[in-house]
C-alpha cells in the first residue's frame, strides 16, 4: 500500500536495544528505578537483550532474541559466567524466532513454535505489544480497544510534536479497565458486570490502580525508540506517595539495521536442529515423540496476542529439594504437638507452593521416596495433592486412583479437587481423561460432574473449538450413549434414573453441543412413550443452560413449550426460566402476552413473581433485562397466596459507590398434583468489583410425602393444628405447676402406624448442589443435607437399608 504508515524494509535486520527494569516495594517511591542504593523493602529486577526484527514480506515478521540476559543487580551480573538459572533462560528464550502476521502496525496473529515454553512466548508477546500501533495516520490522533498481552485495552494514541526528522507519538491505556487481563489465581469463577455508576467505563479492579505511558519515536518510517512506563498501584495499601506498588520502565532503541544473509527459514531450522538434540530430555513422557521428525509449519501454532496463564510444566531449579526439606519438616513437626499447631500450616502451606513448579516425574519421584523420609511422608503429600491443582498433581492422583493406592473417602476430595482446578488447560483434561474409563469402579464419586466443569472452565477461558479435541468428544459421546439409554421408551431402574440425572448435569456443566445432542435431550423432554420420571425431562431442560445455541432452542420449541397450556406445570416454567436465559424485546413481549392470558396459576404465579423481582432487583447483571420491562406490564393478577402457589423469590442490595453488592434467588415450584412443594432453589451471587460470584446454588426435589403429611399434620396426627396449640397451652401452664409423673412420649410414638412397611409409592428426594454455578454432586433417594464450616454431610436412608456416609471437604490457600 502506498499510504501505509511503516516502511520496514523487506529482508533487513533491525537490531533494538531492549530494557526492562522492574521495582517492586511497600516504602517510599524511589526517585528513580536506576539507583544502585534501592531500599530494603524494594525488589529489583532486570532484563537486558537485543531484538532481531526482521519482514520477509510487508505483511510477515519475525523477532528473535539475542544476548539476554537477567539480573537483581546489572552490575554484579557477569553474562560470560551466568548462573543455572540464568543461563536456561537465555537459552530458552533465545531458542525459537516469533513469526507474527504485520498489518501496517496491527499484529493479530502469531505463529509460535509449540515448543517455545509459555513464559517465553509471554515475553514476546508483550515486545510485540509494544510494536502494535493502530493508527490510522501518525499526525491524527485515534482511539480504540486494542488487543495486546494485557488484554482488550482502550488504547489512546496523540501526536504530540516533531523532533528534527523523527515524530513522536503518546500512547496510553488504563489497565484496570482492560477486558480479559489479569485475573485472581483461584478456585473461583466469575464474570465480568459493569457497574451502573461506571456506565461501562469504570474500572474493573478498583483495588488495583494500573496504567500504561509510551512514547514513540518514528524516523522514516520506523520505530527509532520506544519509552514505557508502566505503574500498578494496590489502592487499600497506600496512602499518597507510599503504598505496595510495581513499577516497570521499557526501553527500546534502534542500534542498527544489517543486510545480510540471514533468513528466518535458516534460522528456524537451526532452533529445530538444537531442538532435535534436546528433545529426549524435555518430552520425558514422549507424548510429542512424532514432532522429532516434523519441520517447519508442523511445529508451529496460531494464536493472538494475549497473555497465556498456562503453567510451565518444568520444573524449577532448586524447587525439588526446597520440597523435599519441607516435607521434611513436616514430619519433624508432626511428632511435636505444640509445634505442630504453631508451624504446621505455615510450612504446609509452603509445602504447596513449593509443589506447584514441579514436573510430573519430579513429583512422582518425590512421592515414591517420601517413605524413606518419614513414616507420614506419603500422607502429607497425598493430603497436599488436591491443593496443588498443578497437572502434575493430578496426573500423580489419577495414577493413585487406578492403582487403587487411596481409599475411597480420599478418592471423593479428589474428585471434588478435580472441578476447582484454577485455569485448566488441554493437558489437564488430558490428564484426567484415563479416570472416564475407571470411574465404574469408584461409581459414588460422581467423576463425570468434575470432569464437565474441567473441561467448561478450559473451554469457556479458551479461543478453541473443544469438540474437536479427541478427550472431548470421547466425553461427549460417552454422554449421548448414556442419554440415549436412559431416555428410552422403557421402565427404568432407580440406579439407570439416578445415572440419567448425573449425565444430563454434566451436560449443563459443559456447556457444549454437537449435531446430536441437542436432538436427544429433546427426547427426554417430550418422553412420548410416558415413561420417564418428571425429574429427567425437567433436567434435559436445564442442561441446555449454557449451551450455545440459547437463541436457537429458544425459538424453535423452548418458547413453545412455555406457551403450551397442555404440558405439565414443571415443564412449563423450567422452559420459561431457559428462555429468559436469552431473552430479547419480542420474547419479553410473547412473556408478557402470554402471561395475561394464562389459564394455570401455578405457571402465571411463577412468572408474575419472577419477572417482578428482575424489573425489581438492584444486581448490575439485570440492567439489560429491565430496560424491556416496565410496572405497567406487571399487574397484580397473580400475587397470589404464597402457601399455595409456586413462586420466585429474589433479595438484592448494591452499592453503587463502592461497587459491591449481593443477591439471593429461589424458586418454589408446585405441582398440581400435589399440595407439597416439589423443587425448591436457592441461590446466593456477591457483586464484587467488577466481577459476579454464583457462590452456591442448593436444590431439594420431593416427591410422594403426601401420605407423611396426612399422618404427622392431619386432624388425626401427632402435630395437627389442634395437638400443637394445645401442647404449648400445655407446656405454659407447667411452668408453675408441681412436677408430676412424666407420661411415656415413646409409647405413643410406637403406637403410630408403621407407614413405612405399608404399600404406598416410595417417598423420594433428590438433592444436588452448585459451587460457582457448577453442578458438583447429586444424589438421588432420600437424603438430607447439613452444611457447616466448609463441610457438608450427606446422610442417605432408604427401605430396609440404613447407610451412611459423610464427605468433608477443606478449601485452603486461595492464591
Amino acid at each position: 500500500r502506498a499510504d501505509k504508515k511503516f516502511k520496514y524494509e523487506k529482508n533487513v535486520s533491525y537490531w533494538y536495544r531492549y530494557s526492562v527494569d522492574v521495582s517492586t516495594n511497600l516504602g517510599n517511591v524511589s526517585s528513580s528505578l536506576s539507583l544502585p542504593d534501592f531500599l530494603g523493602n524494594e525488589s529489583t529486577l532486570r532484563l537486558d537483550a537485543d531484538l532481531v526484527v526482521r519482514f520477509n514480506s510487508p505483511c510477515e515478521g519475525s523477532l528473535k532474541f539475542e544476548n539476554a540476559s537477567l539480573s537483581h543487580d546489572p552490575r554484579k551480573y557477569n553474562p560470560e559466567f551466568p548462573d543455572r538459572a540464568g543461563a536456561e533462560f537465555k537459552v530458552n528464550l533465545e531458542r525459537f524466532p516469533l513469526r507474527f502476521a504485520f498489518d501496517d502496525g496491527r499484529i493479530e496473529e502469531l505463529c509460535p513454535d509449540k515448543r517455545d515454553p509459555v513464559w517465553a512466548l509471554n515475553l514476546k508477546r508483550g515486545v510485540l505489544s509494544i510494536l502494535q500501533n493502530t493508527m490510522h495516520r501518525f499526525d491524527v490522533d485515534y482511539r480504540a480497544n486494542e488487543l495486546d498481552v494485557n488484554g482488550i485495552c482502550e488504547t489512546s494514541y496523540r501526536f504530540h510534536e516533531v523532533r528534527q526528522t523523527s515524530l513522536i507519538v503518546k500512547k496510553t491505556k488504563n489497565l484496570s479497565d482492560c477486558l480479559h487481563g489479569a485475573k485472581h489465581f483461584s478456585v473461583i469463577r466469575s464474570n465480568f458486570y459493569n457497574s451502573p455508576r461506571s456506565g461501562g467505563r469504570g474500572s474493573r479492579h478498583p483495588l488495583l490502580e494500573s496504567r500504561s505511558d509510551c512514547e514513540l519515536t518514528i524516523d522514516h518510517n520506523v520505530y527509532e525508540k520506544i519509552v514505557c512506563n508502566e505503574f500498578h498501584l494496590l489502592v487499600p495499601l497506600s496512602t499518597g506517595n507510599t503504598g505496595a506498588r510495581t513499577e516497570s520502565t521499557i526501553k527500546l532503541q534502534l542500534i542498527k539495521e544489517s543486510r545480510n544473509d540471514y533468513s528466518y527459514s535458516d534460522e528456524y531450522e537451526q532452533s529445530d536442529d538444537y531442538a532435535a538434540s534436546q528433545e529426549e530430555d524435555e518430552q520425558g513422557e514422549g507424548k510429542n515423540e512424532k514432532d522429532k521428525h516434523g519441520r517447519g509449519s508442523n511445529r508451529t501454532k496460531r494464536t493472538n496476542l494475549l497473555y497465556d496463564y498456562s503453567k510451565t510444566p518444568k520444573t524449577v531449579h532448586g524447587e525439588l529439594r526446597s520440597a523435599r526439606d519441607l516435607l521434611k519438616t513436616m514430619c519433624r513437626l508432626g511428632t511435636n504437638v505444640d509445634e505442630l499447631q504453631q508451624r504446621f500450616s505455615e510450612t504446609f502451606t509452603a509445602f504447596i507452593q513449593s509443589a506447584r513448579l514441579l514436573d510430573y516425574s519430579s513429583l512422582s519421584q518425590l512421592f515414591v521416596r517420601a517413605h524413606g523420609i518419614c513414616k507420614t511422608g506419603k500422607k502429607h503429600i497425598i493430603d497436599a495433592l488436591p491443593f496443588i491443582g498443578s497437572n502434575a498433581a493430578l496426573n500423580v492422583m489419577k495414577d493413585l486412583i487406578i492403582k487403587r493406592y487411596v481409599d475411597h473417602a480420599t478418592i471423593d476430595k479428589w474428585v471434588i479437587a478435580f472441578a476447582l482446578v484454577p485455569r485448566p488447560n488441554q493437558d489437564t483434561i488430558r490428564a484426567l481423561s484415563p479416570l472416564l474409563d475407571f470411574h465404574h469402579h469408584i461409581p459414588d464419586t460422581q467423576f463425570i460432574l468434575s470432569y464437565s466443569t474441567t473441561i467448561y472452565g478450559f473451554c469457556s477461558t479458551n479461543d478453541v473449538d473443544c469438540t474437536n479435541i479427541e478427550e472431548v468428544t470421547r466425553f461427549l459421546s460417552y454422554l449421548e450413549q448414556k442419554i440415549e439409554k436412559g431416555c428410552a421408551p422403557r421402565t427404568h431402574s432407580l440406579s439407570t434414573v439416578k445415572e440419567t440425572l448425573e449425565v444430563l448435569k454434566a451436560v449443563g456443566n459443559m456447556g457444549l453441543e454437537t449435531k446430536r445432542l441437542p436432538k436427544l435431550l429433546k427426547e427426554c423432554i417430550d418422553d412420548v412413550g410416558g415413561f420417564l420420571p418428571m425429574e429427567i425431562r425437567v433436567a434435559s431442560i436445564d442442561a441446555h443452560r449454557r449451551m450455545p445455541s440459547c437463541e436457537k432452542t429458544r425459538d424453535l420449541y423452548f418458547l413453545n413449550y412455555y406457551r403450551n397450556y397442555s404440558l405439565d406445570t414443571e415443564l412449563r416454567i423450567a422452559s420459561y426460566l431457559q428462555v429468559m436465559r436469552c431473552p430479547d424485546y419480542n420474547v419479553v413481549k410473547t412473556i408478557k402476552h402470554t402471561l395475561k392470558s394464562e389459564e394455570i396459576n401455578q405457571v402465571g404465579t411463577f412468572v408474575w413473581s419472577h419477572l417482578t423481582n428482575v424489573y425489581n432487583s438492584a444486581s448490575p447483571t439485570r440492567v439489560e433485562i429491565q430496560s424491556l420491562l416496565t410496572d405497567r406490564d406487571l399487574d397484580d393478577k397473580f400475587n397470589k397466596d404464597r402457601r399455595k402457589f409456586s413462586r420466585n423469590y429474589d433479595g438484592s442490595f448494591f452499592s453503587e459507590e463502592y461497587n459491591f453488592g449481593a443477591n439471593y434467588q429461589g424458586n418454589l415450584i408446585f405441582s398440581p398434583k400435589s399440595y407439597i412443594p416439589r423443587t425448591a432453589t436457592f441461590n446466593l451471587t456477591f457483586d464484587l468489583l467488577g466481577e459476579s460470584v454464583n457462590v452456591f446454588e442448593l436444590t431439594a426435589r420431593l416427591e410422594g410425602f403426601e401420605y407423611y403429611a396426612e399422618k404427622f399434620f392431619g386432624p388425626d396426627g401427632p402435630y395437627s393444628n389442634e395437638k400443637v396449640s394445645g401442647f404449648f397451652k400445655y407446656l405454659f401452664r407447667n411452668f408453675r405447676a408441681a412436677p408430676e409423673e412424666k407420661e411415656d412420649y415413646w409409647k405413643r410414638v410406637k403406637s403410630l402406624p408403621n407407614i413405612i412397611d405399608n404399600e404406598f409409592i416410595e417417598p423420594r428426594i433428590s438433592f444436588s448442589y452448585k459451587l460457582y454455578l457448577h453442578e458438583d454432586s447429586f444424589n438421588g433417594g432420600l437424603v438430607f443435607g447439613e452444611f457447616g464450616d466448609f463441610e457438608l454431610g450427606l446422610f442417605s436412608f432408604r427401605r430396609n437399608e440404613n447407610k451412611a456416609c459423610s464427605e468433608r471437604t477443606k478449601l485452603i490457600d486461595w492464591n
